[in-house]
């Protein structure tokens, strides 16, 4: 295969869909500068699950490859397709998916650090914008949450900071599901800094006997700006139907926010919270 085969499989990443062609053309560029070529056999591991660090990410250029993860579909990708775009994102450093070659095949290989130094390098800030928010809109949508995005809590706040806020949200947060008539949390239990991301199902909030209100996905229940380790949950919360949630903490998400945002988005996702207390259910 030619380089100028593999510059328009490049430029024909569905991730790159949505870029302008100039800069589309000129990423692609980019991608094929930092890598080298990989010829692939049938059966051939790319990345484990699992494996820790590995700051390697691969554009498929030619063949076809299995995707497993744990507790999911097995999933093939053909090419064009980017590779190991997970990993990056993923605060404890681990390989999210076996990706296993199911045929002869071509991919380029690269790694993120040289990637974006060159990006700093040869694209312009407009440019280098495109890139990330491409790659990380390519990360959402393999975690395939896309009700999260719509949280009344980030309803506001610009769409690429919304995106980012979730990506990490959704790495912190462990699945937790409920049927009908079980709760998630009770009221006087500490809370432990937790809460809770409701994807699906309603939540009946329960004080003393008494329902306080129901709260229905997508939402968010607990809301925790200052962590106090002796707090406790001031309500019940019982499910009135089949939920599914994320629940996560909220010192881990402060800690990310710190490393992944600007400033400004910092900022921003504080406003909303505080703004967010006279709507939602705070611990």
């Amino acid at each position: 295969m030619a380089s100028s085969d593999w510059l328009e499989q490049a430029g024909a990443l569905p991730l790159l869909a949505q870029v302008p062609g100039p800069a589309r053309e000129r990423i692609a560029e980019l991608f094929l500068g930092v890598s080298r070529v990989l010829d692939l056999e049938a059966g051939d591991i790319l990345i484990q699950e699992g494996a820790l660090g590995g700051t390697a990410g691969y554009i498929l250029v030619h063949g076809q490859v299995s995707v497993e993860r744990r507790g999911a579909p097995e999933v093939r990708l053909d090419s064009p397709a980017l590779l190991g775009e997970m990993q990056q994102f993923n605060p404890q450093e681990q390989r999210t998916a076996t990706v296993t070659a199911e045929n002869n095949g071509v991919a380029l290989k690269f790694g993120w650090l040289d990637l974006y130094a060159r990006a700093k390098e040869a694209l312009s800030e407009d440019e280098q914008h495109l890139l990330l928010a491409a790659i990380e809109r390519c990360v959402w949508e393999r975690f395939h949450e896309e009700v999260l995005l719509d949280l009344p809590l980030l309803r506001g706040l610009p769409d690429q900071l919304r995106l980012q806020i979730c990506i990490l949200l959704h790495w912190l947060a462990q699945p937790v599901t409920a049927r009908a008539g079980e709760t998630l949390f009770v009221q006087g239990a500490t809370c432990g800094g937790h809460g809770y991301l409701l994807i699906e199902g309603k939540v009946a909030l329960l004080a003393g006997g008494q329902t306080l209100g129901q709260v229905q996905a997508p939402s968010i229940l607990g809301i925790f700006p200052a962590f106090d380790p002796d707090a406790s949950w001031t309500a019940t919360a019982r499910a009135t139907e089949g939920v599914s949630a994320l629940k996560f903490n909220w010192q881990a998400l402060d800690l990310l926010l710190a490393q992944w945002l600007s400033a400004q988005g910092r900022e921003q996702f504080r406003t909303a919270l505080d703004a967010a207390q006279d709507r939602d259910f705070v611990h």
